[in-house]
């Protein structure tokens, strides 16, 4: 890299990624799973009462709300995928990062014991001996 180049660098707030991941954890299986469900029972109620009439246009009616719902169903379920990918890449995002933490942590015990082995072994050459006099 020239002296123009810098590196790029990502800042990841672990914790505001974390608290948005169970957000929408939460979100998923609080709101958008019970909402499409609750939905569709409350849908069928008036789909039925309509089902029995004479009238062309009830019928018609009918047919266009299922084609509408059966749409709302395949977007609902697509909602719901996607957002179960997104979560499932934050927390394996999280988990690399966690690892990486402690990998890291191992490894900067690893530069701490050789630098403390190293000033050791200086102390010993540069320290007189036990018992001798300094001159």
């Amino acid at each position: 890299m020239g002296s123009s180049e810098q590196a790029s660098q990502i800042s990841v707030d672990l914790g505001g990624l974390r608290m948005f991941t169970n957000v929408m954890k939460t979100d998923v299986t609080n709101g958008l799973k019970p909402g499409i469900a609750r939905a569709e029972a409350e849908v069928q109620t008036g789909l039925r009462f309509g089902a029995n009439t004479a009238g062309g246009e009830v019928v018609a009616a009918r047919d266009a709300m299922a084609a509408s719902l059966q749409r709302a169903r395949e977007n609902g379920a697509k909602q719901v995928e996607a957002a179960e990918i997104l979560i499932a890449a934050m927390e394996k995002v999280l988990a690399n990062y966690a690892s990486a933490d402690t990998a890291s942590a191992g490894q900067i015990a690893t530069v701490e014991k050789t630098l403390l082995d190293a000033i050791t072994a200086a102390e010993k050459v540069m320290l007189p001996p036990t018992g001798s006099v300094p001159q």
